[in-house]
């Protein structure tokens, strides 16, 4: 399998588990705690790799702007995830964020990456699946206050264009692990000013508390880091397409553990997203 897919199928997999265990976090811990101390775990971690390296970000003055820009815009993308999947329904706010890999493949195609019929045809089914398993994977129910769509949205508007332009320049010029250690760090920072600002009481308190949240945190960083180490292929749409197809994951793991009941779209969905990434496969993709 080429890289740029298994980077994708990897960094689907373990976001789709984020997303569920996430559920569990912001409800325990709030958005904002779940948010400070999982980045600020995954800095102190990528501080020691970075020291260990000696692999220091070094680039210009525009490299470090759209740097920036892509830390901002992925930052307040997965702000926008996790209140969604705090106060809506996920049957609702995965397939919506899910529409960020159409919305990154659009835009890398837009600025000249080279895409067969094949691969474009395997990446809108992979794409289309997961919304629809998504969409399709869990009844409705009546508890839920609002659906969650807007959060949802800024989300996929947000992770669309911070993840294309990561790939389209952050990691061309300061390398995979520089790019990822920057992130965490100005991740961790803006959420604590936010903290203080709204004086929130981020105290995960009990030990299960802390758990999910580092838990949530290692599988995150890990779908991050598949996504990254897959976007230095050059190949910005696979990747990017493929890795949200994590919405197909978490509805099995919602049928699996939370007794979900899936409609038949959801099962349709999910072999929607297997069958692209085979025609991504197969047609040479990545």
């Amino acid at each position: 399998m080429d890289k740029a897919i298994l980077f994708g199928v990897a960094s689907a997999l373990l976001y789709g588990v984020t997303d569920f265990v996430a559920r569990f976090a912001n409800k325990s811990s709030g958005v904002l705690a779940t948010m400070l101390w999982g980045q600020g775990f995954l800095s102190a971690v990528l501080t020691i790799a970075v020291v260990a390296t000696h692999k220091f970000p070094d680039g210009a003055t525009l490299d470090w702007l759209l740097l920036m820009a892509s830390n901002l815009a992925v930052v307040a993308g997965t702000g926008c995830l996790y209140y969604g999947l705090a106060i809506g329904r996920i049957t609702v706010v995965s397939p919506v964020m899910a529409c960020y890999g159409a919305v990154s493949a659009l835009l890398a195609i837009a600025t000249g990456e080279p895409m067969t019929i094949g691969v474009g045809a395997g990446l809108l089914l992979a794409v289309s699946g997961a919304i629809l398993a998504a969409r399709s994977g869990e009844r409705a129910t009546k508890a839920a206050k609002t659906s969650g769509w807007l959060p949802a949205s800024g989300a996929a508007l947000l992770y669309g264009v911070g993840f294309w332009l990561q790939g389209k320049y952050s990691i061309p010029a300061f390398g995979p692990l520089a790019a990822l250690w920057v992130y965490y760090l100005s991740a961790t920072a803006i959420v604590a000013v936010i903290c203080l600002l709204r004086r929130e009481n981020v105290r995960p308190g009990n030990l299960k508390n802390i758990s999910l949240i580092l838990g949530t945190a290692i599988l995150a960083g890990g779908g991050y880091a598949a996504l990254v180490a897959g976007q230095t292929t050059g190949s910005i749409a696979v990747v990017t397409a493929l890795s949200a197809a994590s919405t197909a994951i978490t509805v099995v793991l919602a049928f699996l553990f939370l007794k979900a009941k899936p409609r038949m779209g959801g099962w349709l969905g999910v072999a929607g997203v297997a069958i692209g990434i085979a025609l991504v496969h197969l047609s040479g993709g990545g």
